[in-house]
């Protein structure tokens, strides 16, 4: 199967754990792309559920995938969002490939070019990120 080339793809409030995922949609799309980067960028799994389990080897499938990507050479970044709240505990930290993260700022700031900032909204909201200056309008 052809697999695209890309630098970056981003995805962000899947659902995993939930009826309304779409985990095999997705699964679809992961297995056409071969990013260099691949940002999980919050919500991605539902662990809020009130303690009832709902995750069929579809949504098993995904994570399945995006480990065998990171296995591959893809560099994966999952930032948390306010599903994930109960992990912050323990961003910063990587296994392989994979890297937990509250945020992620990508690239070196020069004179013609400017770092890439991915944060999930919920941490805005909850007043965690604060810029040193504004940021550069295009």
């Amino acid at each position: 199967m052809y697999q695209k080339k890309l630098d970056i793809v981003v995805i962000s409030d899947v659902h995993l754990g939930t009826k309304d995922a779409h985990a095999t949609e997705l699964l679809d799309y992961l297995k056409q792309i071969d990013p260099k980067i691949l940002i999980l960028n919050g919500d991605m799994v539902e662990l809020r559920n009130s303690g009832q389990l709902y995750f069929p080897k579809e949504h098993l499938s995904v994570v399945q995938q995006i480990i065998y990507m990171s296995n591959a050479g893809t560099e994966v970044y999952f930032i948390t969002g306010n599903l994930e709240e109960c992990l912050r505990y323990h961003s910063e930290i990587s296994f392989g490939n994979i890297h937990m993260r509250d945020k992620l700022i990508l690239g070196e700031s020069t004179p013609k070019t400017h770092k890439t900032i991915t944060i999930h909204s919920h941490f805005i909201k909850k007043g965690r990120f604060k810029m040193k200056q504004p940021p550069i309008a295009f």
